[in-house]
């Protein structure tokens, strides 16, 4: 796959990120193909329920009400691109999420799509070493 591909390809998955709060979630349906897959077990099928999931998640408890969201790396390799981003509090800084979010490409389009998500628990020692 050429560099300019692949560049294409980062740009979406960080455009992603960029509309990731209730009021542009439509415009972030946008960027996936019409029977984009997701593997997240939490959430039905589609990409619709996807993203009411992750509009349902903004609201949880366990989300860092100061959270700041950052973008710490992103791999690219053919039509596979990886993200690593956190979600820390502010506040407290050993409390947060980090996510790997890996999107398989179609052209321009995202055709498939997984999550992991790792909680930083309060109270273990080395929580602070996760951002």
């Amino acid at each position: 796959m050429d560099s300019n591909q692949e560049e294409k390809e980062k740009k979406v998955a960080l455009k992603f990120f960029s509309l990731l709060n209730p009021e542009k979630l439509g415009e972030a349906r946008k960027l996936f193909t019409l029977n984009c897959r997701h593997h997240n077990p939490y959430v039905a099928d589609g990409i619709d329920a996807l993203l009411e999931g992750i509009r349902h998640a903004q609201k949880g408890d366990d989300m860092p009400k100061d959270g700041t969201f950052s973008v710490r790396h992103v791999l690219v390799d053919g039509d596979l691109v990886a993200v690593h981003t956190t979600l820390q509090s502010q506040s407290n800084k050993s409390l947060g999420i980090r996510q790997i979010h890996l999107f398989r490409f179609e052209g321009d389009k995202v055709a498939e799509y997984w999550d992991v998500t790792q909680s930083a628990p309060a109270g273990v020692p080395g929580a602070s070493n996760m951002f």
